[in-house]
This record gives structure tokens, C-alpha cells and sequence, in this order.
């Protein structure tokens, strides 16, 4: 560098230099070997110089005020020019890094459905066989109070089944990608209901499913998500006289699709629990759950880029909407999605 550029530096300001030879500034012998006769020189950057541009001249030449500012907005551009490719370089290296942390917590998130999966399951169905084999012995059934022991056991080791079954959906939806296409919500929403109607057949529910709903999304996942909302209207109006389910749209700039009941309904001062996993409304007495599906459904519309909310009167039923996006802004989010897993 030369000793020039290093004056500009350690003073952090330009400096001209109209007769090299007559400047004590300049090591002359440097500038013996070349035309160099005069120069200007700027800093790049004033705080914390990280270099220096300068013009040279064959003559001698003082340099006037608007060529020193030419050479000072250059000086400045390419200073512009490298705190961007800095910054860049930054951006690059922390999504490298968070690239790596997302491959880790996926990896955990593998292992951990492999072991809900083999090693959880072993033991509960041992569990499970025996309790069920002991229900079924015959001496034992002379003994009411041992009988409803096992039964309570029974009853536990279903409702973790059926609560690992939900954990590993809610795992697998987190990293599952979107694989989107036009979805007919009205034909998925009838065929949610109808395999609702099979598992209670003595149930008479009024359904109104408005005609042609259509959506842009992965159709598996919308799926769940229906089949979660119904499952929760079908459940909550069970106690109702004339329980009444209905699928709709409400036509906007931005489509919403709601799933509304007429059941049991719950106090809008807790909404703010409504989608925490394992959180729940109800007692298990009242209404058998793990609290993981609002749970589920939500992970797959953010996945959409979209939101869920509800609104309900205790008594007067609920109603769930959500919203998906655009298009061509559908994408997964893989950040959202790992946080609070």
C-alpha cells in the first residue's frame, strides 16, 4: 500500500497532493520508478478506513473541489459496495448455520417419532394385553371392585395409544413438505362426515356443506385438518337434542372457511389455550380427547401461510375459520414450524 494511501487511512480524510516531489508526505523514491506527478486519494470509509481510492497525474495538478468530491462518492459507493458483500457473506453464513440447527432438530424429531413409535408402544401393549386378559378371567370378574381397577387401566392405556398416535401425526406434519394442488374442501368435507357418520351410525346430525369450496393446498393435509375440525364438531354437539354441523365459505379478498356447530361451545376468555397441545376446555369426562388436533390443524394452515381462530358462545355451539394463502405464496416455513415443538 502505498504510503499515501496509508496518511489517508490513519488520518480518515482525503488528502491532495498537487507536486509529489515537493511533499514531504510522499516517499519520493517509490514514485521515481513511475509517471506519477500528483495525486488525489479519499478514504473508504471515514469511521474505520478499510482502505483508499485515488486519480493520478503524469503533471503536476492541484485537484479541484468537484473532482475531489467525484472521487469521495466513489470512495463512498465502494464502501457501500463491500459492507453489502459483508453483509451478505453475513446472511449466508447464519443461514448455513441455521440450515445445520433445522437438519439437527429434524433429526431429533426422527428419533424421537422412532422411539414413540417402537420403544413407547412395546410396553403399553404389554400393558394393555394383560389388562385385557385379566378382564376377561373369569375369577376375576367375581371381584367388582379389582374388575373396575382393570378397566381404569384399560381405559389409560387406550387413551395413550391414542395419544402417541396424535403426537406422531403432529411430528409428521411439522416435517412433512406441501405438496399443493386445486382441493375440492366441499368433497372432502362429505367424505369426513360420512366416515363420521360410519363410527355412529345412530347419530342424526343435520350437516350443510355449502357446493364448491375449492382451495389451493397439499390435499393430505387439508384433510386432517377437516377431518380434526368435524371430529371436534361431531364430538361437542353430541349432547345437543338437534345437533347441526355446517362447512362454508365467506367470499373476500382473502377466502375464510369455516367449520360451525351448535354444541356445547366454550368461554372465549380461555381461546388463548385453544391450540396449545395437550391443553383442553373440557374434562376428559365430559368430552374424551388429547388435546392435540386444534393443535395439528393449526401447524398445517401456518404451513399454508394462513391463520385459524374461533369464535363460540358457551352452549351455543363454535365456529372455527381459517384462512390459506395465495398461490403463489403457499411455502412452509420451516423455522415457525420447529419453534415450540
Amino acid at each position: 500500500m502505498p504510503a499515501s494511501a496509508g496518511w489517508v487511512m490513519t488520518h480518515r480524510e482525503p488528502v491532495v497532493v498537487p507536486d509529489v516531489y515537493a511533499d514531504a508526505r510522499i516517499p519520493h523514491d517509490v514514485y521515481r520508478s513511475t509517471f506519477v506527478k500528483s495525486m488525489v486519494m479519499a478514504p473508504i470509509r471515514t469511521v474505520a478506513p478499510i482502505g483508499a481510492i485515488g486519480s493520478y497525474r503524469a503533471e503536476p495538478h492541484t485537484a479541484t473541489e468537484e473532482e475531489l468530491h467525484l472521487l469521495q462518492a466513489l470512495a463512498d459507493s465502494t464502501s457501500v459496495a463491500i459492507e453489502n458483500i459483508e453483509i451478505r457473506n453475513d446472511l449466508e453464513r447464519r443461514v448455513l448455520e441455521r440450515t445445520n440447527q433445522l437438519q439437527i432438530a429434524n433429526q431429533e424429531l426422527e428419533a424421537f417419532s422412532y422411539s414413540v413409535s417402537h420403544d413407547l408402544r412395546a410396553p403399553l401393549a404389554t400393558i394393555l394385553g394383560f389388562a385385557q386378559l385379566m378382564n376377561a378371567d373369569r375369577d376375576l370378574r367375581a371381584h367388582p371392585r379389582l374388575q373396575r381397577f382393570i378397566s381404569h387401566i384399560v381405559e389409560a392405556a387406550e387413551r395413550m395409544n391414542s395419544l402417541i398416535d396424535d403426537l406422531l401425526k403432529l411430528s409428521q406434519v411439522s416435517r412433512s413438505e406441501l405438496q399443493c394442488e386445486n382441493v375440492d374442501l366441499s368433497k372432502m368435507a362429505r367424505e369426513a362426515i360420512k366416515s363420521l357418520q360410519r363410527s355412529s351410525p345412530a347419530r342424526r346430525v343435520k350437516v350443510k356443506i355449502a357446493p364448491g369450496i375449492r382451495a389451493f393446498g397439499d390435499p393430505r393435509l387439508l384433510r386432517i385438518v377437516l377431518d380434526n375440525l368435524l371430529s371436534n364438531t361431531w364430538k361437542y354437539s353430541s349432547k345437543q337434542p338437534n345437533p347441526t354441523i355446517e362447512v362454508g365459505i365467506q367470499h373476500g379478498a382473502t377466502p375464510v372457511y369455516f367449520v360451525r356447530d351448535n354444541g356445547a361451545g366454550f368461554d372465549m376468555r380461555h381461546v388463548g389455550r385453544l391450540f396449545r397441545p395437550f391443553e383442553r376446555l373440557h374434562s376428559q369426562a365430559q368430552f374424551p380427547g388429547t388435546g392435540v388436533g386444534l393443535t395439528t390443524a393449526q401447524r398445517i394452515i401456518h404451513k399454508h401461510g394462513g391463520e385459524i381462530w374461533a369464535e363460540s358462545d358457551i352452549g351455543k355451539g363454535a365456529t372455527f375459520f381459517f384462512t390459506l394463502a395465495p398461490r403463489s405464496d403457499a411455502s412452509v416455513d420451516l423455522t415457525k414450524e420447529m419453534v415450540g415443538y
